[in-house]
Parts: structure tokens; sequence; C-alpha cells
């Protein structure tokens, strides 16, 4: 495995390392799960001749070290001869053995690719931790694209047992590509049966490529992508790394074709979701290697806070697109509220979207605002103590001078 390619990626990889937010290790502190997404592309690199490299992907996972990743695209062919691939699964779990990804779950998503009868693709779960949970393998439509043809998307779930944690339900997807309006209806339905398996009252993480972005496109007035991300929001899943990054702070772009810049940096489109269990501490993009596939890897450091929590989410705007806040228990005596603007497009429009906690008796206890565009973070704060019977959250939609346009509040 350490052969010299890989010690000099490793190497290259510690630039990196010195700039990833530092995991606390006190026996006071949660214990934190780092989980990274990636779609790998079949292991092909942007700059090759086109045949995968296993060892190349291995490298970069081994170099961000995380307990779970979730890579789309893998690949199980009935031969590696060219134009096939082999046995991606199988590969990735014997390259990874001596770096600690002991566990994997593959779950088929595409047969007979254009390589040939008998090649499919689908998804790859890697844990250091045991998988204790039947791999679950939901096939997801996509009639729009090819009507009754064959299966294209999916989604993988299984289950993991994570020390100090306990079991986390581990699902990972690969949606739909938004090219048309009747594709992204596709995406729509894809969603909503994602969502349906999803339980965000459990420690439950959702990665995946969902190709769609943070907001809606200004060229393509089909887009609708601030419903969906709205829908997510509502099913008590958080986006983690708008809990932690800003879009224009480092890579932003997880379609990188290779590049950390060019037309299009809010062009995130890979995701790592997660139950309010977890709080998000910290984050980055993988730059370990950005030539080795077209997308670059979400990595994602999660504070597990308590598994007995309670997560309110209220949705803003007339059309319910602008933005939501979300207030949050977690552990003995904590609080979380977020809140998170999700209207217009990555040119700020102006307006902002704002929460307020209230007591029973209307008083104001906290007020958080998102003024920024949506491509980057949402604003969060925290603070210890407990919530008294009847509290309200209230998320109201601002024009630029400050007049609000909607308000929806509901009980906690």
């Amino acid at each position: 495995m350490n052969t010299p390619a890989r010690l000099l990626t490793i190497s290259a990889a510690l630039a990196v390392a010195l700039s990833t937010p530092v995991i606390p290790a006190a026996a006071s502190d949660p214990p934190v799960l780092r989980v990274m997404q990636w779609n790998i592309q079949g292991a092909v690199g942007v700059d090759g001749d086109g045949r995968p490299d296993i060892e190349r992907i291995a490298a970069v996972i081994a170099a961000e070290a995380p307990d779970i990743v979730s890579l789309n695209e893998v690949q199980q062919d009935p031969t590696d001869a060219a134009p096939y691939s082999g046995d991606q699964p199988a590969a990735f779990a014997a390259a990874l053995t001596d770096d600690g990804y002991l566990y994997s779950s593959w779950g088929l998503a595409e047969v007979d690719l254009p390589r040939g009868e008998g090649s499919t693709t689908g998804q790859l779960i890697l844990s250091k931790h045991p998988i204790v949970g039947e791999t679950d393998v939901l096939k997801l439509p996509n009639e729009n694209y090819e009507p009754g043809g064959k299966d294209r998307r999916s989604l993988l779930s299984t289950v993991i047992d994570v020390p100090g944690i306990g079991h986390v339900n581990m699902h990972a997807t690969h949606l739909s590509t938004p090219g048309s309006a009747a594709l992204v209806e596709d995406q729509k339905v894809q969603v909503g049966m994602v969502l349906d398996r999803i339980d965000p009252t459990a420690p439950t993480i959702l990665a995946g490529d969902f190709n769609i972005r943070v907001t809606d496109v200004e060229t393509q007035a089909f887009s609708q992508n601030n419903l969906m991300q709205s829908w997510i929001a509502d099913r008590g899943m958080t986006d983690t790394w708008r809990q932690v990054r800003d879009g224009q702070d480092g890579v932003s772009m997880t379609a990188s074709y290779g590049s950390t810049v060019g037309q299009n940096p809010d062009r995130r489109i890979d995701y790592v979701y997660a139950s309010r269990s977890f709080e998000a501490i910290g984050g980055h993009m993988s730059t370990v290697d950005l030539q080795a596939s077209d997308h670059v890897g979400v990595v994602m450091d999660l504070a597990f806070m308590s598994p007995e929590n309670r997560t309110r989410t209220v949705l803003a705007g007339d059309d319910a697109l602008a933005g939501w806040g979300q207030l949050t228990t977690t552990r003995p005596a904590h609080v979380s509220l977020s809140v998170c603007k999700n209207t217009g497009t990555a040119v700020d429009d102006g307006t902002s979207v704002r929460a307020i906690v209230r007591n029973a008796g209307g008083a104001t206890m906290r007020t958080l605002a998102d003024e920024g565009t949506t491509r980057g973070s949402c604003e969060t704060a925290s603070w210890r103590g407990r919530l008294p019977a009847g509290t309200e959250l209230e998320v109201q939609t601002l024009s630029a001078e400050g007049v609000i346009l909607s308000s929806r509040t509901q009980q906690f």
C-alpha cells in the first residue's frame, strides 16, 4: 500500500491537514465523527488516460482519514479488461484495509452502462466501524430520463455502530441531473422518496451527489433547488457545510473538474446532511488531489450531541422558499438556533431571514438573522439553558429596508 506515489500524495495532504479544524480530545468533549462524501467518477481522473486508478482515490481517502465514506459512481463490472473497470467495491475494500476500513456496503444504481452488458455503477459506503445493519437499496425512478428503461438512481442505507455514539443511520445517494424541467420532476420525486426513508429523530447522516445547488439558478428557469432544499430542512436534516463554512472561504465548488475556481464558484452539489443529533464543528473540501475526479470530496467533522433531542423547523416566506429557522435542544441544558436564507440567486437580493425565539408570554429570548447570499453559511447561535414550556419560533422574511414581508410561527 505504501507505494512512493501514495506517500507523495499523503505528504502533499499535510498542508491541508494543518488547516483542518482540530477535533477536541478532552474526555468531556462529545464524540466526533468525520464523514466524507465524494463522487469519484469511476476512479477516473481528469488528467489521465481514462483508466480507473483505485490507489489514487484510496490515497486521498487515507489522507483525509474519515470514519465513514460515501462514494458515488463506483463501478462493478464482470472484468477489468478495457473498457471495463472490474470489481471496484472489492478493490477499494482491499486497498483501504490497512487504513482501518474493514467494513463496506455497496448498492447498485445503474445497469448496462455504455461500456457494455453487465457493467454497473452504484454507491459505496466504507467504514472504520462495524456495519451492523442490513444493506437496503431503494431504487429511485427516472421515468423522464428513460421511461420504462434502466435503473439509474438509488439510495443505499445501512446502520453503523460507532463507539461513543451507538447506531448511526447512514444513507448514500446520487440523484438525477437537472438538465430539463422534466428531469427536475424526477429529482423532486427522488428527494421525496429519500426523505421518506430518513429518521431525523435518530443519529442519521444523508450524504451524496444530489445534483441540486443551494439555490435556484438564473440560467435555468426550470430549476427548483429552493423547493427541494426547503423539503430537506423541513424534514429536520441540516446542510452541515453551511453550519460552519462560508461559500467564499476556500473551495466552494464540488463539481470542480479539477479546479478550485471557475465560472460557477457556487456549484456545490455534493452534501453531508445530518440530523440534529450532530453539530458540525468543522469542514473542508478536499484539495489533496484535485485531479483525481471531476468532483472534490466534502469532509465534515460532526460532534455527537445527544440521541435525546427536539427540533422545530419553520420555513420562511409566503411560498416557503425564502429560508428557514431551526431551534434544537440536544444535550442537557444545550440549545442551538440556526437561520438560513435560501432565496434569490448567487447575487444578493438584499432580503434577509430572521428567527425570533419567544416565551409563552411573548417576550423575546433570542433573535438571529441571516443577511448573506445563499451560497454562504447559515447563521448559528448556541447557549446553555432550557426552553420553557410554550416556547415559540417565529421566522420572518425582511426586505432590504427591514420591512417584514412574511412571517410564520410555530410552537416548539
